[in-house]
């Protein structure tokens, strides 16, 4: 099958025909694709929620049960648990195991309380989150553990280690340590710890904290109703991951208790409505094929035959060359505005031929000045006043150099029909004028070049750098020293692209006022708004490059010690 030389018509019907039919078969390969894709999504998921969950109350719990055998092994415990009789000991031992207390809590923020107590005293320290409601649970929680109280606390609270409590509406472990008649009973709260490491959570996801019986004792964000059944499993130190069928289940067992951790995606739901989605997109595919032919009567009416109408007027204007006002009464906006579009620009053509024609005019006339101007009469007869000078002296070498120097420097000013030239050209022009001006001068100029290697093959406009030296040369002469003047070359890029930088810096007086404004003003509105009646040699380079390079040169002139000159052109590969 080929496309060369087809019609719009047979074109449109082999689209539909490779389009669609594979489309179709890539609809179905994408519900299956995307099942397996998102499974996998949960499963990560899952595995991440769980696995972080159980890390963190792990590390938690680790660091909580050293602080308390820590604090069980001090001095202070010792006196509160068989120093009886000294009270202010005791009180002494208390103050400081609670204070110590109040530093770790700001460690472990999942510490909401902790107490110390026995038949002859209760010492409690809490959290800043915890209310006051929340805290006189605690403390009945507490007594009725202490006091044995089998109605309020099951006896399995009494056991060493970490049990789960629930006390109003928030669930605690509670690790109780015993020593003589002395309990450390540390609470650790589970909604700070789940907070503290999911800050949101994706609604289809929940995370589950049970015991090996599957007792729920954490759930967020609700509560759900577990199959004992999911969670016997062998307790490993990895993530073990399975389904039921309507969940999807992420177990991490806990190293130092017989929790266990469970992430549970609703399969269910998530995948029921996706599979939805899936096959409103078949359908849509079979009802798009089912109505091609309705599409091809459409395309036909509306598109194929105002494009084949539009292809013959064109076809007629090529081969008579001749102007014809295309048809615009059709009922597609775009077509109309199309034809409409074509119709005023074809009557522009004459216009913009003339105004072309007319810009090239301009341009001569610019180059044609340009030429003129570069003729100095003063300049030249001075030079050769200079040699007649030289040779009625008897310096016949200097003036066989004099007349070498200028031979070259005419030579190159004089180049008929040229606007770009390589930059070593102008190089070579500005070394011949300056010895030129240096013959017989009791304060010799000091021309500095330094122009990248890189950039003496690139074309530049004639003058470009002479005409700036010249300006120096008139402007910036000092009586009691000598002139330098800086020439620096290199390649930039601003961002749209190669571009040669030049700097003209002298160490004379500067630009007055007046005419760096008009120098700017003049760079700043191209060539439209400023005084040209004075430098004219300047205004006149600009206006050349301004013409070959449509805007996208830069001119800059400022005061910096003396006057500097910045310029900016775009590097072009070949000369004009």
């Amino acid at each position: 099958m080929t496309f060369s030389n087809i019609n719009t018509r047979n074109l449109i019907f082999r689209l539909v025909t490779i389009i669609l039919v594979p489309a179709m078969i890539l609809i179905a390969f994408y519900n299956f694709y995307t099942f397996r894709s998102l499974t996998d999504d949960f499963v990560k998921i899952d595995v991440e929620h769980a696995s972080a969950l159980q890390s963190e109350m792990d590390e938690k719990i680790s660091l909580i049960n050293s602080y308390l055998v820590y604090e069980a092994s001090t001095n202070d415990f010792a006196t509160i648990c068989y120093d009886t009789d000294d009270v202010f000991n005791r009180n002494l031992s208390l103050s400081n195991i609670i204070n110590r207390f109040s530093q770790k809590i700001l460690d472990i923020p999942e510490i909401a309380a902790l107490f110390v107590v026995s038949d002859a005293f209760c010492r409690d320290r809490y959290n800043s989150y915890i209310s006051y409601n929340e805290s006189s649970g605690i403390k009945s929680y507490v007594k009725a553990t202490w006091q044995g109280n089998s109605d309020t606390v099951s006896q399995s609270t009494y056991a060493t280690g970490w049990q789960s409590c629930r006390i109003g509406a928030e669930s605690y472990l509670a690790y109780t340590y015993y020593r003589q008649n002395v309990k450390l009973i540390c609470f650790f709260s589970l909604e700070q710890l789940y907070q503290s490491i999911f800050t949101r959570l994706y609604e289809e996801h929940t995370c589950v904290i049970s015991d090996a019986a599957g007792n729920i004792l954490f759930s967020c964000p609700e509560l759900i109703s577990l199959n004992t059944d999911v969670l016997q499993k062998d307790k490993t130190n990895d993530t073990q991951t399975f389904s039921d069928g309507r969940f999807l289940y992420a177990l991490a067992f806990s190293q130092y208790t017989d929790f266990i951790i469970i992430s549970i995606s609703r399969l269910t739901d998530i995948f029921g409505n996706v599979t939805i989605l899936q096959i409103l997109l078949l359908l849509l595919s079979v009802l798009l094929v089912l109505t091609v032919p309705l599409y091809f009567f459409l395309l036909n009416h509306f598109y194929l035959k105002p494009m084949k109408q539009l292809t013959s007027d064109m076809l007629r204007m090529q081969e008579n060359n001749e102007i014809i006002h295309l048809d615009t009464s059709y009922n597609i906006q775009e077509f109309t505005l199309f034809q409409k579009t074509l119709n005023d620009l074809l009557e522009k053509i004459t216009i913009l031929n003339r105004n072309y024609y007319e810009k090239e005019l301009e341009s001569q006339k610019v180059r044609l000045q340009c030429y003129r101007l570069q003729l100095k009469p003063h300049f030249y007869l001075n030079c050769l006043k200079q040699v007649y000078s030289l040779l009625n002296q008897g310096k016949h070498d200097e003036a066989e150099n004099a007349l070498f120097y200028f031979a070259g420097y005419l030579r190159y000013i004089l180049k008929d029909n040229v606007s770009l030239i390589p930059l070593s050209g102008e190089m070579e022009c500005i070394a011949n004028y300056v010895k030129l001006r240096n013959i017989g001068s009791t304060h010799p100029i000091v021309c500095s070049l330094q122009i990248d290697d890189s950039l003496k093959d690139c074309p530049v406009p004639m003058l470009l750098l002479e005409t700036f030296l010249e300006n120096s040369v008139k402007y910036a002469t000092l009586p009691d020293a000598a002139l330098q003047i800086d020439i620096e070359g290199y390649r930039i890029n601003d961002g749209t692209g190669e571009k040669a930088y030049f700097c003209i810096r002298d160490n004379g007086k500067g630009f007055d006022d007046d005419t760096l404004n008009r120098y700017n003003l003049f760079m700043q509105t191209g060539g439209t708004a400023a005084d040209q009646s004075r430098g004219i040699g300047i205004f006149n380079i600009m206006q050349r490059c301004h013409i070959l390079y449509q805007g996208r040169e830069f001119f800059h002139f400022s005061n910096q010690g003396g006057a500097t000159i910045e310029i900016m052109i775009p590097l072009t590969d070949h000369t004009e």
